[in-house]
């Protein structure tokens, strides 16, 4: 809404500027009229804060305690037991996956891109079942390159599934690819975060990593396994990838591995 507009809307119905729809967001709208909740004292300020938005139902460890950490001042109440997966025969721990190369198409790499279809399809081999899992990435040329590599393997990855999920695929690719915003308020039992992000374009990088809603919103998708697929080096040292980084246990994957991964595949 225009603020000219909004300003207007505010005096006609005498509304107080706290309640502007411009400077409010439905979180801190909802806090203020709930009855139930917490003062939080921070730098001589208060706010009060809801109950609800405290109660965490989604996520198992390492996820809720990172994202507790970098978005909630650790003010998160865990209520989520911990439950197995059916990821847990295939990966048993979620892991960040470091790759390093110097081959870049804007801030896509394509070799990110192949690791995080060897999870996809380990996964279905092993299953024979499209996985619930979404694959993530701040950058949407990075979303939209890695929704082509699929489409570029739905013959191979078809082969491996029942007959009754083939002609599902499209359709999950379309759904389960995407940047972060689109997954706002959805769940999955697995997430793979596919950071790109070309290291000589830094400033993109530090975008993504200033505030801690894109990591948080990605963790907190992941119901029971998170994934990270990216140069470790770089984004571990910028903030609150540091506190993932911290956590998240680290595979390196070297250019060796990934050519024989590509052979077997073939």
């Amino acid at each position: 809404m225009p603020s000219a507009m909004n300003d207007t809307l505010l005096e006609y119905y005498q509304v107080d500027k706290t309640w502007s729809v411009l400077e409010e967001s439905v979180q801190t709208l909802s806090d203020r009229v709930n009855v139930y909740g917490t003062e939080i004292i921070k730098d001589a300020n208060s706010q009060w804060v809801g109950c609800p938005l405290r109660v965490h139902r989604r996520c198992i460890e390492p996820m809720f305690s990172i994202a507790n950490k970098i978005a909630y001042d650790n003010l998160m109440i865990q209520a989520t037991t911990q439950k197995s997966s059916n990821f847990d025969q295939i990966y048993s721990r979620s892991q960040w996956f470091e790759v390093q190369s110097n081959e870049w198409n804007g801030h896509w790499c394509e070799q990110e891109g192949k690791e995080a279809f060897k999870i996809i399809q380990r996964i279905i081999e092993q299953t024979h079942s499209l996985p619930d899992l979404y694959i993530i990435s701040p950058f949407k040329v990075v979303a939209d390159k890695m929704k082509k590599l699929l489409k570029d393997k739905s013959k191979y990855l078809e082969s491996r599934l029942k007959p009754v999920e083939k002609s599902m695929l499209s359709n999950w690719i379309y759904k389960s690819v995407g940047t972060i915003h689109a997954f706002q308020g959805k769940q999955s039992e697995g997430v793979i975060l596919l950071l790109g992000g070309d290291p000589s374009k830094p400033g993109a990088i530090n975008w993504a990593s200033n505030i801690p809603n894109i990591l948080n919103v990605a963790l907190t998708r992941a119901k029971y396994k998170f994934f990270v697929i990216g140069n470790y080096k770089l984004w571990s040292s910028k903030p609150h990838f540091q506190d993932l980084a911290a956590v998240i246990p680290l595979t390196k994957i070297s250019n060796e591995v990934s050519h024989i991964a590509e052979k077997e595949e073939a």
